[in-house]
């Protein structure tokens, strides 16, 4: 039996719709939901590199002391730091009534001593030289001339300075060599006698520094033990001076 085209295309059409109505659309997916896919890289085959060793570093003492706070006594040093003053001194000294009419010299002198810092027994050691003189006295056998006394003196003693502040009380004491010449002069004629005796001295005074090296005082000094001898016959070489002082610190 022979079946026309033509007799079939109203039944196909009818089937094609009715599958349209049965099946449901698929409603669209938004991208923003779509996860991507990511594609690990490949492994590296190349070798990790090699932990650098760990070094150890220990930084060099240091070379100064920087602490200006603690005294330098007191820093770990086993032995106590010292200051060490030159002294000049410039006054006037008393001697016996004996050498009148020149028995006032004045007196020039330079000290060199040396202390704990703030204050203790130190060392002392200096020299001193005194001169007067005295025109146109009266002399023995109604003559009229000039009368010269001289002093030179070397001594050294310990020294005691109080207190560590810019004011220092002091005292000191040792041993004195002093050499003393009188001279008589009568016109032209000239005549004179030497003598030298060790004795003892003590001193005290006080000083004020005026900056870091350079500091001021007074000193009073008196000698003991010194005899003086002229042509046999001997007189009191001992004195009482009173000198100005000014001083370096270093």
């Amino acid at each position: 039996m022979r079946v026309s085209t033509k007799a079939l295309a109203p039944a196909f059409l009818s089937l094609l719709a009715a599958c349209a109505t049965t099946t449901s659309p698929v409603p669209p997916v938004p991208l923003a939901s779509v996860s991507p896919v990511v594609t690990p890289p490949a492994a590296s085959l190349a070798p990790a590199p090699a932990a650098s060793p760990v070094s150890f570093s220990f930084a060099p003492p240091q070379q100064g002391n920087y602490d200006t706070v603690t005294p330098p006594h007191e820093r770990g040093n086993y032995t106590e730091a010292k200051t060490g003053r030159v002294s000049f001194l410039l006054g006037a000294r008393e001697l016996d009534e004996a050498f009148e009419p020149a028995e006032d010299p004045a007196v020039f002198g330079m000290e060199f001593n040396t202390v704990k810092q703030g204050g203790g027994l130190g060392f002392e050691t200096g020299f001193l030289i005194g001169y007067d003189e005295a025109d146109d006295i009266a002399l023995g056998g109604g003559d009229v001339g000039d009368l010269e006394t001289a002093q030179a003196e070397l001594y050294a003693g310990l020294r005691l300075e109080l207190g560590e502040g810019p004011i220092r009380p002091y005292i000191g004491g040792g041993g004195t060599w002093v050499s003393t010449e009188t001279t008589v002069r009568i016109g032209a004629l000239r005549a004179s006698e030497d003598d030298s005796d060790f004795g003892a001295y003590a001193h005290a005074g006080i000083q004020a520094d005026l900056t870091d090296n350079f500091f001021v005082g007074i000193d009073y000094r008196q000698t003991f033990d010194i005899d003086y001898e002229v042509d046999g016959e001997e007189f009191d070489g001992e004195y009482g001076q009173l000198t100005l002082v000014l001083g370096i610190s270093f």
